[in-house]
């Protein structure tokens, strides 16, 4: 066991390790600087996964239309894509998420039950139909993509969306000059280029109406 980083830890939590961060949570999403607190009172994480997931739910709620929207987040990183699209458009949601200590925050700060992850034999873990799915990282992770694709596809309502982001740009080390070895590790079994990831989707029977570039992803 190693300590790492408190939302990205990989290990089991125990009772010491969920009272901690039950304490660190305690003061919420955003604490203002005037109280004192240092970073080490307090998950200063939550603030900034609400600010870096901010520009998707920005994108989504620019592009459809949602009303009270069924909606599956896969690979939640701290919850804040779901408790903002319950927040603004009256989501139901259900989400997934890889470690322990992210499914115990989501679950703490947000009360959305957050489920563990199959990479092999991907599963999702309520029925649909889902009127949105919101995928992260996950296409470049997957064992079997197509399985993946397929079961996302199976779970999706009639007209419903897919949101798949942070998919990986294979420019990082085709143009760029950036490590192919860090791009294409043991994890990553796939990596794109936007031709190649829009023949992807269209193979598994969507249809593609979106795409954007934001740095390597």
């Amino acid at each position: 066991r190693r300590g790492g980083k408190l939302t990205l830890s990989s290990y089991e939590l125990d009772d010491p390790a969920r009272a901690n961060l039950k304490a660190l949570a305690s003061h919420g999403v955003f604490v203002s600087e005037h109280t004192g607190l240092t970073t080490k009172d307090y998950l200063w994480q939550l603030q900034a996964d609400r600010f870096s997931n901010a520009r998707h739910v920005e994108l989504l709620g620019s592009l459809l239309t949602l009303r009270a929207p069924r909606v599956l987040e896969i690979r939640s990183r701290l919850g804040s894509i779901s408790d903002a699209l319950r927040r603004l458009y009256g989501a139901t949601v259900t989400a997934t998420a890889l470690f322990p200590n992210q499914r115990f925050l989501i679950q703490e700060v947000y009360g959305i039950e957050a489920t563990p992850i199959d990479f092999d034999h991907f599963a999702v873990p309520a029925p649909g139909p889902y009127d949105l799915i919101v995928a992260n990282h996950m296409i470049t992770h997957s064992v079997r993509p197509g399985e993946f694709l397929a079961t996302v596809r199976e779970h999706l309502a009639p007209g419903g969306h897919v949101y798949f982001y942070n998919e990986p740009l294979e420019d990082e080390f085709l143009r760029d000059e950036k490590s192919m070895f860090n791009t294409l590790n043991a994890f990553h079994p796939q990596a794109f280029n936007r031709a190649s990831f829009v023949r992807v989707l269209q193979a598994s029977g969507f249809e593609v109406v979106h795409v954007g570039r934001e740095g390597h992803s």
